[in-house]
């Protein structure tokens, strides 16, 4: 016997975020209208079965250690996104990111994101007050902390040149150093170099000279060789 639909929705993956266009094509029947499981939501929603962070967009709550635990705005945004917990595809933009690399502790009401998930509702955009911006390369569990250091660069392009500019130097370069990779080090420098704005000219060139010492001297090796085969 088939599954019924409110037995399907109730065995969900637990705290995961789903909208109702996911749920009909989860349960896979040609059958199935788009009302009908809209109502079946309401239901389990009003008898306190299942919870949402915005109309359209339902969750099976994680039970507590106390309560259940909700779904926030942000973890809806996170989990569609940015990342599931295994998979990365996105990263926060503005003062989100800014804040995540110690570099301010202003709140933005509106987050901004940048994803390779464009699938843009305007009305769940606006209840979820968020904007979203696709990505110019493909992000993945790789490269994410890449795209990070972009947005960190990019959020500083208006920012008045008389301002702490060493310092925020200072402040990425020790961030970058404890967090990434030799690899995505290296991917730093030859950002820097090759950035075609007056942002890393004018701004962030200090920022590899407070690079660790072993990629100063993979660095030099580098251009060593360019010149030797040029």
């Amino acid at each position: 016997m088939k599954q019924s639909l409110e037995s399907f929705i109730l065995n969900l993956e637990p705290g995961k975020v789903y909208e109702i266009d996911e749920i009909i094509n989860l349960f896979d029947s040609n059958t199935l209208s788009r009302n009908y499981v809209t109502v079946t939501l309401s239901k389990l929603y009003k008898d306190n079965k299942i919870a949402k962070t915005i109309n359209g967009k339902y969750y099976i709550q994680v039970d507590g250690l106390i309560a259940p635990l909700p779904v926030s705005k942000e973890n809806d945004i996170i989990q569609r996104y940015i990342t599931d917990g295994n998979l990365v595809y996105g990263v926060f933009s503005g003062y989100r990111i800014l804040n995540k690399w110690g570099l301010s502790q202003q709140y933005a009401v509106q987050k901004k994101v940048i994803t390779n998930n464009i699938n843009i509702h305007n009305y769940y955009m606006k209840k979820l007050n968020v904007k979203l911006k696709k990505s110019k390369f493909e992000i993945n569990k790789n490269n994410y902390q890449i795209a990070e250091f972009f947005e960190v660069l990019k959020s500083y392009a208006n920012k008045n040149v008389n301002e702490n500019i060493e310092n925020m130097e200072y402040q990425i370069a020790m961030y970058v150093n404890k967090n990434f990779s030799d690899r995505e080090k290296i991917e730093v420098v030859y950002y820097l170099y090759n950035f075609e704005s007056s942002i890393t000219v004018n701004k962030f060139m200090k920022v590899f000279e407070y690079l660790d010492k072993l990629i100063h001297n993979i660095n030099d090796m580098y251009w060593r060789d360019e010149i030797e085969t040029t």
